[in-house]
């Protein structure tokens, strides 16, 4: 009976053979968060024409000076007098909001905005502002 159940055990025993171990692979983690050091920097060269204007947008500090239509908050600001203007380095995306300071006479103003890529002249309503988007090639 004894051998029995030695042969019994050698047969199972010969039938279950050891596993190679599974090599577990680490996930590759995908680290681009859209941190700050992704965007593109643009320089902007803002020009007053017709009157004075209020940029806000232009990240120079961290005071809130606006909204875009789009709902996201824009910091920075500066006044350029007419006939001046003013270089601003923005991260990019982003978006200015020109503006007349004061309502001024009833003329044509525009600010002329140039990038790397581009110069658009942008009409300042009397009694409202402009939205400016410039992309990260610097596009407007």
């Amino acid at each position: 009976m004894l051998s029995v159940s030695l042969l019994a055990s050698a047969a199972v025993f010969t039938y279950c053979t050891k596993e190679t171990p599974v090599q577990e692979e680490t996930p590759v983690v995908n680290t681009d968060n859209g941190e700050a050091n992704d965007r593109g920097v643009c320089k902007a060269l803002v020009t007053a024409n017709g009157w004075n204007i209020d940029v806000c947008g232009t990240q120079n500090s961290f005071v809130q000076c606006g909204t875009t239509g789009g709902g996201v908050n824009l910091f920075g600001s500066a006044t350029i007098l007419n006939g001046n203007n003013q270089l601003f380095i923005v991260n990019t995306p982003t978006s200015l909001l020109i503006s007349r300071n004061t309502v001024g006479p009833v003329v044509n103003v525009t600010a002329t905005v140039q990038t790397t890529n581009s110069t658009v002249n942008y009409f300042v309503p009397a009694f409202g502002s402009v939205q400016v988007d410039i992309d990260d090639t610097c596009n407007q």
